[in-house]
Parts: structure tokens; C-alpha cells; sequence
């Protein structure tokens, strides 16, 4: 058994904890304000990021980053597993088009409404490419995408997760990772074959009736769907017993992601899921997400009419975008546990004999069970 630093937060933090625990390893998080985060509470053991212990740190593949000069094309990634003696698999493809602020909130495999040819010039790039690449692990090859493939690189991914090229390939993308990263090898496991399709669907607490503004709020629970098809992924507390601070640095949710036969069936079954999940205190995504299904530029049966910046030039200006009812605001912190809530307590902490600095408010030291005890300081008592 390994201790393994996840020096990440959010949702990849937690599905690199729950690979962890598949593999039989202890899980160790980081955290700055974030004490009662779900990923927190999940791992094994957790330090403040003030303090940097000397443990093996999960595995990400060192990549060169891809030259950021592309138009308003479509986005497509090719997804490669690679070992260390350099065999290279294709296991799929994504498309990633549908992003705001550039970064993708909805993802879907395989990449829809690409020629045969495209594709076979995809595979044999990205496993060219791969060939010559230096890591060992599972990676992604993002080209830009019009007429033709063009300028095919590496992609820098800080994480290797995702959902949709997981449900069609019934990998588990930071499992795999892990196995490759400690010398395991592509002749050790089955050969990989797609199957139906899936699109995931990133819910972050913005409201898009305001230009997709992320108002900090506090979640106060979640009700995720279910049944055939669909996967949730939560990087939250889902229950109203642990409330979770929204802020700015990171609104999301959760991911939904809908898998079918083929693309209207994953469709279909994307628009029961999405009208089944209700977060409770904080808008979502989930009326653009609604209004992205009934959009011909994404439903269409011939094309696919979205592209990098389709949301802010194509969007917004349509009647659907315009008829979105602002959510109501968001639940804040004083209304439910008073104005105190907003001031940080800054307290030290010794882990394993080294001082380490920490930040609560009285409330989540009341959800923890912390007692706080004040001290008169003209006692000459510590604080």
C-alpha cells in the first residue's frame, strides 16, 4: 500500500481519490479554505497547502502544450493510452465545441458528424504523434478541426478525466493512469472497443440568463437523476446536512453525462436527466443545457453548426438566450448561519511536527464539531 499526494481539488480530485482507493492505495488531499470539501472528506489524509509533504504525487503526464492560435473551429480531442515501451492505443474521440470562457461545458464521444476520412486522418496522426512522444500514460491530441486536420499536438491537460470517452470505452481513465505510470503495459490488458454514445454535460453554479455570472452562495443540497444512461459525478456534499460554500475559484457541481445506442438516444435520455437534477441555493447550467437540446446547430441530423466560440457569438444572440429567466439569487452564507460566517478564523495547526496555518469560519467549525474557545487575552492565556 502507497500513500499518494492528489494535489488537485474539485471533481478531479475526487475521481483520482476514488481510483486511488480501487487500486488499494491511501489517498492524501490539499486544501486551503476548502476544510469541509468533498474531496477533503473523502481522502485518507489531508494537509494544508502550506504544507508540502514528502509523499509520491499522483501521476499526470508531462506534455508540451499545444500553440493557443486556433480561429473559431471545432474542438476534437483523441484520446491515446501509451506504455513505457511506447505502444500507443487510440481509445476514442471527444468533441468539446460547446465552451464558455473557453473552457468546454459540454463534451460528447465519439466526436459527432466527422467524415471518414477526417476521422482516419485523426487516428493516424494522433498515433504518429504519440510514437514520438516521451510519457507514459493516458493523454489527449487536440487539433483543430475545419475542412481538414491541421497543426495536431499534445495537448497540456492538468487532469486525464472524462466521463464521456469513459462510459463509451468502460475505462476508468485515472485507473489507467495510475497502472501505466507504474510500468504497466498495453499487451496486459483487453484492447479497447467504443461503444454507443455519450455527452457530458459540466453543471457549474453560474447563471447563463445573466452572461453565465458566478455569484458565491451556498449549496444547501443536491437531487441528482438517475436510471438507465446516466452518470453523475458529484465534486460536492449532496446533502443539506453539509452545505458547501460556491465561490469564484470553482462553481462546479457536478457532471451528468447521458449514454445511449447513438446520439439521439444519449440525447433523449440527457433531457429526462437534466430536468431531474435540482441544486438547491445556487443557480446552474442547466437552462442553457435545456436550450442547447433544443438547438438545431447541436440536435441537427446532418451537421453539427457549434464551434469554439459559438455560445458568445451565436448564443446570446438568439431568442432562446434572451427568453432564460434570471435564477433567483443565491443563498448566502448570513442567511443561513449569521454575518460571522464571512470571517475567516486563522488558526495553526502541528501536522506530523510541522506548523501548518488554517482558515475556518465559526460556521464550519460548528458543522465539524469543533469547539471554538476564545481566551482573554489580558489573562495572559494563548488564543
Amino acid at each position: 500500500m502507497r500513500d499518494i499526494l492528489v494535489p488537485f481539488t474539485g471533481l478531479s480530485a475526487v475521481r483520482a481519490i476514488q481510483a486511488i482507493r480501487d487500486a488499494g492505495h491511501r489517498s492524501t488531499a490539499v486544501f486551503d479554505q476548502d476544510i469541509d470539501a468533498l474531496h477533503i472528506t473523502m481522502a485518507d489524509d489531508a494537509f494544508s497547502s502550506d504544507f508540502h509533504p514528502s509523499l509520491e504525487t499522483f501521476p499526470l503526464p508531462s506534455l508540451p502544450p499545444v500553440a493557443d492560435d486556433r480561429n473559431r473551429d471545432r474542438r476534437i480531442g483523441v484520446w491515446i493510452r501509451r506504455d513505457r515501451h511506447g505502444s500507443v492505443e487510440i481509445l476514442g474521440t471527444t468533441g468539446s465545441s460547446v465552451q464558455r470562457r473557453g473552457e468546454p461545458i459540454v463534451v460528447e464521444s465519439p466526436a459527432p458528424f466527422l467524415s471518414e476520412q477526417v476521422v482516419q486522418e485523426l487516428m493516424e496522426a494522433a498515433h504518429d504523434a504519440a510514437a514520438k512522444a516521451h510519457f507514459q500514460g493516458v493523454a489527449v491530441l487536440e487539433p483543430a478541426v475545419g475542412y481538414s486536420v491541421v497543426d495536431l499536438g499534445l495537448a497540456e491537460v492538468p487532469t486525464i478525466g472524462c466521463s464521456a470517452i469513459e462510459q463509451v470505452t468502460g475505462l476508468d481513465l485515472y485507473r489507467e493512469q495510475l497502472r501505466l505510470a507504474d510500468g504497466g503495459t498495453l499487451a496486459a490488458s483487453a484492447a479497447i472497443e467504443c461503444r454507443g454514445h455519450a455527452i457530458e454535460f459540466a453543471i457549474h453554479a453560474e447563471d447563463p440568463a445573466l452572461g453565465f455570472l458566478r455569484e458565491p452562495g451556498v449549496l444547501q443540497g443536491l437531487r441528482v437523476p438517475g436510471g438507465y444512461g446516466v452518470r453523475v459525478d458529484a465534486a460536492v456534499h449532496r446533502t443539506t446536512t453539509r452545505p458547501t460554500l460556491i465561490g469564484d475559484d470553482d462553481s462546479l457541481l457536478a457532471t451528468i453525462t447521458a449514454c445511449g445506442t447513438d446520439r439521439n438516444h444519449a440525447l433523449a435520455i440527457a433531457a429526462r436527466a437534466l430536468n431531474e437534477f435540482e441544486a438547491i441555493g445556487v443557480p446552474t447550467l442547466i437552462p442553457f443545457h435545456l436550450s442547447l437540446l433544443r438547438d438545431p446547430d447541436f440536435t441537427d441530423l446532418e451537421r453539427l453548426g457549434v464551434h469554439s466560440h459559438w455560445l458568445e457569438e451565436n448564443w446570446l444572440n438568439k431568442k432562446s438566450a434572451q427568453d432564460l429567466e434570471p435564477a433567483p439569487p443565491a443563498t448566502h452564507p448570513e442567511e443561513l448561519w449569521g454575518q460571522e460566517f464571512a470571517d475567516l478564523i486563522r488558526f495553526t495547526v502541528e501536522i506530523d511536527g510541522q506548523p501548518a496555518e488554517v482558515g475556518a469560519s465559526p460556521a464550519t467549525l460548528d458543522l465539524l464539531g469543533i469547539e471554538r474557545v476564545d481566551h482573554d487575552e489580558d489573562s495572559g492565556d494563548s488564543a
